[in-house]
Parts: structure tokens; C-alpha cells; sequence
């Protein structure tokens, strides 16, 4: 018969408990943060630049009867 082998005496790397730390967002959470800026921005400048013409009051000024009083 042939002699025992000896216990294995290396240890295995222990499995963490914990998720290793990785980066906080991942590529389609900063797509979404760059898009919903972007998409923000454009509404907020449309806004702006639209806003007098559809808001707008009809102001009627009649020159000649500003001048008589």
C-alpha cells in the first residue's frame, strides 16, 4: 500500500461577504444622468425661446390717442 498523501496545509481564498467596491454608477445610469441633462437643457432653452410667442397678450396701442390727452 502506498503512504497517505499529507493534507493539503495551502489555504483557499475565503469568498468575501461583502460586494466588492466596483464604481457607484454603471455606463447606462451615466448615459441616463447625460441624457436626462441634455433633454432638460433643451426643454428649459425651448421654453425660453418659444414662451413669448405662444404667451404673448394682444397689446393694442393706438399712437393717435396717446397723443390727444
Amino acid at each position: 500500500m502506498g503512504a497517505a498523501e499529507p493534507p493539503n496545509t495551502v489555504e483557499q481564498p475565503k469568498a468575501q461577504d461583502k460586494k466588492s467596491s466596483g464604481p457607484a454608477m454603471s455606463a447606462w445610469g451615466i448615459i441616463a444622468v447625460i441624457m436626462t441633462l441634455c433633454l432638460s437643457l433643451m426643454g428649459v432653452y425651448y421654453f425660453t425661446l418659444f414662451y413669448p410667442i405662444l404667451c404673448k397678450k394682444e397689446r393694442k396701442y393706438d399712437v393717435m390717442d396717446l397723443g390727444s390727452q
